[in-house]
């Protein structure tokens, strides 16, 4: 059994206390609006060559969502992620990677998730309700593997309170031969995440927790996602905690 916010890999629900780490995505969709901006903004060194992982997870305190931005607010965004990928790198003794561009948005009621990158990698960044930053990911993908699609899990709610809910976020360089990505949720919910200029990002909401108290993310279906483009349909399964935990800045 988890603590009564955090304890990695046991995905195990408790009675009150903060939302524990949830080794695993939410259900419910949030409205989505998915943009590019060309302006590019910089800094320097070169991109991390493999995905970091959070080793300590640490418990957060979040607040409720903020009122949903504008489309004219993405390039503020971008700007903030791009801060908190080269924060998170010199924290972390990585090369802090240079060049970066914003890519996608993804801007809702309940989120604001965007994709940044260089020639080398892609980055992910969820700025609302808490801030929070994937690792690295590939920006050319032949052959998608599970780390490509992974996603991160994030409590939107107030901390104890009975509206907290699973956000689940992601975001990154779309597969070769692949237009279209869809999320399916163990509830059933299928969220297809929105693309652009190479690119995808999608959000998920719940209206409530995958599981019920004293139950383990183990016992759950898994995430999958569908690949279509065309190259033809393929299917692609993520594993509880290993692909949906794939933030850098603090735990699930």
């Amino acid at each position: 059994m988890r603590n009564a916010s955090t304890e990695s890999g046991t995905g195990v629900r408790r009675a009150r206390g903060r939302r524990p780490v949830t080794l695993f995505t939410a259900t419910a969709s949030a409205a989505i609006v998915a943009g590019v901006l060309a302006a590019p903004y910089s800094g320097t060194g070169a991109a991390p060559a493999t995905r970091p992982v959070a080793d300590h997870p640490t418990v957060i305190s979040v607040r409720p969502a903020v009122a949903p931005a504008p489309a004219s607010s993405s390039q503020a965004l971008y700007r903030r992620c791009i801060a908190l990928v080269r924060e998170e790198a010199g924290t972390r003794g990585e090369t802090v990677p240079g060049d970066l561009t914003g890519r996608a948005t993804a801007i809702s009621d309940s989120a604001r998730t965007v994709v940044v990158a260089n020639r080398a990698s892609t980055w992910a960044c969820n700025l609302a309700p808490d801030q929070a930053v994937s690792g690295a990911g590939r920006v050319v993908i032949h052959h998608a593997t599970a780390s490509d699609l992974a996603v991160a899990e994030n409590v939107r709610g107030t901390d104890g309170a009975a509206d907290e809910r699973d956000l689940v976020w992601g975001g990154g360089a779309l597969p070769r031969g692949v237009t279209s990505l869809t999320y399916a949720f163990p509830d059933g919910h299928h969220e297809t995440a929105s693309t652009a200029g190479g690119f995808w990002v999608m959000q998920y909401l719940a209206p409530a927790w995958f599981t019920g108290l004293g139950e383990s993310a183990q016992g759950l279906a898994p995430i999958t996602v569908t690949l279509d483009g065309p190259g033809g349909h393929h299917v692609i399964t993520l594993e509880w905690g290993t692909d949906t935990c794939n933030q850098i800045s603090h735990g699930c």
